[in-house]
């Protein structure tokens, strides 16, 4: 849940990861533009679409052109290909389940939850259907705007290990209208978290220092206190720069099941990550 994380340099914070996503060289391919995309394209099942800035809209940084803005999502697509293999078999049964699409939309665009933080990407299962180029099949939409774009390719694929992998892992089970969004951004970071492990990220960096705090005291509170009560010595699993990641989830499903669910709440927009 981009939601489960602010200067844009100073914070990939949490609430905003795939097993061979592509093969070394991917097939791609041009697609027709839907209307008022400025560009497509397909690369191994996964549809990366450019939408056109809003008309007169005020930027304060320059925009990457529409080419040049797909061109960096999928660098980032490919890293977590190449690098991040739990992260890319989540991404596959996001396929096989209906239709992956990364968007490049050079718009700003607030997140509800973080009103004072930069958004630059977002988890949005209705936004093409809303805009009428979707299709019937379950949609997993990732948005990312022109400040994303423009992160450094493994910040960008960590972004979205977090966004597609997390909180569309979410919503192919039907989890997001009854999960609590604190568990949902904590759940999603852990995604995050393993890429930046797999890609090799500087974990000293003061962007993903930020990150850790508020994944492990805000987002994933109230699963470390399960866990101290629960099982105490696993909190060891913490206490190092790259925790296991593969254990904590597996110890959050259990964690999940004890959690009541919220309110029904609509399915998107639910992430964004600021820095």
């Amino acid at each position: 849940m981009s939601g489960f994380r602010g200067s844009l340099r100073g914070i990939a914070a949490v609430a905003t990861a795939f097993a061979l996503l592509f093969a070394l060289a991917p097939a791609r391919a041009a697609d027709p533009a839907p209307q008022g995309a400025g560009a497509s394209r397909t690369v191994d099942g996964i549809h990366l679409i450019a939408l056109a800035a809003e008309r007169d809209a005020p930027f304060d940084v320059s925009v990457p052109s529409s080419a040049e803005g797909l061109d960096r999502i999928e660098a980032a697509l490919r890293l977590i290909d190449g690098k991040s293999p739990s992260n890319a078999a989540i991404i596959r049964r996001l396929k096989a389940a209906g239709t992956v699409t990364l968007i490049y939309y050079p718009n700003n665009f607030r997140d509800r939850y973080r009103l004072n933080t930069q958004t630059v990407a977002l988890f949005m299962p209705d936004f093409l259907k809303q805009r009428g180029i979707g299709d019937e099949r379950t949609a997993f939409p990732v948005v990312i705007n022109q400040f994303g774009v423009k992160w450094p390719a493994a910040e960008l694929a960590a972004i979205i290990a977090h966004e597609l992998a997390g909180h569309g892992l979410q919503h192919l089970e039907n989890r997001i209208a009854s999960g609590r969004l604190l568990d949902l951004e904590c759940e999603a970071s852990l995604y995050q978290e393993q890429a930046y492990q797999d890609l090799g990220v500087p974990k000293k960096a003061r962007s993903v220092v930020l990150f850790r705090r508020q994944m492990e005291y805000r987002y994933c509170a109230d699963f470390r206190s399960y866990m101290q009560t629960r099982a105490p010595r696993e909190l060891a699993l913490w206490d190092t720069l790259n925790p296991d990641v593969s254990a904590l989830l597996a110890m959050f499903g259990d964690y999940r099941g004890t959690q009541s669910a919220a309110l029904p709440r609509p399915a998107g927009p639910f992430s964004s990550r600021s820095r």
